[in-house]
């Protein structure tokens, strides 16, 4: 990259974009989805340009500077400690340093596949056999990071993750049963539609929340998707059930596709997220899958409302405990009335302590805090099918805000 850009520093975000502008690149970010999209022609690259990019990609994705790190901060006795900071993030997540545990790069097919040859060359340092064998030597160091940390002797080494940890919080927090239900219940195939997968009869497994929402989405049984997955091997459909499962609950709208200044494509919403995810969803099927999400799993977008109708009450009334789902006005119980609502213990409560401070009370009692909040109401116009015709709506909306520190600019 170096000799090639003459770029100091070729990690350096910025002295990187201010070569390659002159190379005939357009776009503001060095994300991987708008370096894939200059190289496939929506910029006018240089040839050098395209190469320097190509690279870029591989060394961004590598991260091979979490070895720098392992060396760097591992102790005498091998063992590398301090990689944590506990409520890191205002949501009470911790933040991960240094090696940045939480995020090692898995292998791709190919070195996944020949894993231990792969240890052993780069142990080896074998430069020739790694290129010849793999091709790319990058992608080898950065997809054996995860067998550079092994347990004591004597010891198992146990990875553990949240699963679908997104879905699971959504459904307790919205009551939403066709959500929870996913993970209740399980799913058991029996063939012999396929004999060279006899393997699969008779087997018991969760269900897969993708699959079950591809159930609604192409109106097919789950057998059917099931078998098309896992014995036929066709993952699309699947696939693109994920994007608008897991950002579609959080208030994802479909998107578009819009112009810049500059004369350049971008995504908004739903098309956006899912190409950041590597599937690029068209409008249709965006629209179609986030129309399909909030008609099955009606109490989550119930949820969005009582929040916000909940923050802004407390807002409004510093030190009054407000239930999220709990009518405070009379045109609220009306509303549930007319929608056979139950009102319920609130599982998510809002307080507000003068204008200075407010506070939300998660189901475990743990706080979480937005400074200096207000409530702002804006006028809004939305326009959409309704009864199979287009109507457009004029209303008044709260919209909160707080203080909160800027993720690039701090």
């Amino acid at each position: 990259l170096k000799e090639l850009s003459g770029v100091r520093n070729p990690e350096s975000r910025n002295q990187l974009m201010e070569y390659l502008r002159g190379e005939g690149y357009l776009f503001e970010s060095l994300g991987k989805a708008f370096i894939a999209r200059a190289l496939e022609g929506e910029c006018a690259l240089t040839p050098t340009a395209k190469e320097v990019l190509e690279l870029r990609l591989q060394t961004a994705k590598s991260s091979v500077s979490k070895y720098t790190a392992l060396a760097d901060m591992t102790g005498v006795d091998a063992r590398l400690r301090y990689q944590y900071t506990y409520y890191g993030a205002h949501t009470g997540r911790w933040a991960a340093h240094g090696v940045n545990v939480g995020n090692l790069l898995k292998p791709n097919k190919l070195v996944e596949k020949k894993l231990d040859l792969a240890i052993d060359l780069v142990r080896k340092m074998d430069y020739p056999a790694i290129t010849e064998v793999f091709k790319n030597p990058l992608d080898v160091a950065a997809g054996v990071q995860r067998s550079a940390f092994r347990a004591p002797e004597g010891y198992k080494f146990v990875v553990a993750d949240l699963n679908a940890i997104e879905n699971r919080v959504l459904g307790y927090l919205a009551r939403c049963k066709p959500l929870l239900d996913v993970f209740k219940e399980t799913f058991v195939y029996h063939g012999p539609d396929y004999p060279e997968k006899e393997i699969f009869d008779g087997m018991e497994v969760p269900l897969d929340p993708y699959l079950q929402f591809a159930t609604k989405m192409y109106n097919m049984s789950y057998h059917d998707l099931w078998v098309e997955w896992k014995i036929q091997g066709n993952s699309e459909k699947r696939n693109f059930c994920k994007p608008p499962v897991l950002g579609g609950g959080y208030c994802l709208g479909p998107g578009e596709e819009r112009v810049d200044s500059n004369g350049l494509k971008y995504y908004t919403g739903l098309m956006a997220y899912s190409r950041n995810m590597g599937i690029e969803l068209s409008q249709e099927i965006c629209t179609k899958s986030i129309s399909v999400l909030r008609h099955e799993w009606v109490e989550v977008t119930w949820l969005w409302k009582d929040m916000e109708r909940a923050a802004a009450f407390a807002i409004r009334n510093p030190g009054h405990l407000t239930g999220v789902g709990v009518p405070e006005l009379k045109w609220e119980f009306d509303l549930f009335e007319r929608l056979g609502r139950k009102i319920h213990e609130p599982r998510l409560t809002f307080k507000c302590h003068s204008d200075k401070m407010l506070e939300m009370i998660l189901p475990s009692g743990r706080p979480l805090f937005y400074w200096t909040p207000r409530v702002e109401v804006q006028h809004k116009t939305w326009t959409g099918m309704k009864d199979g015709r287009l109507v457009t709506r004029e209303y008044d909306q709260d919209v909160i805000f707080y203080h909160a520190k800027d993720p690039k600019t701090k």
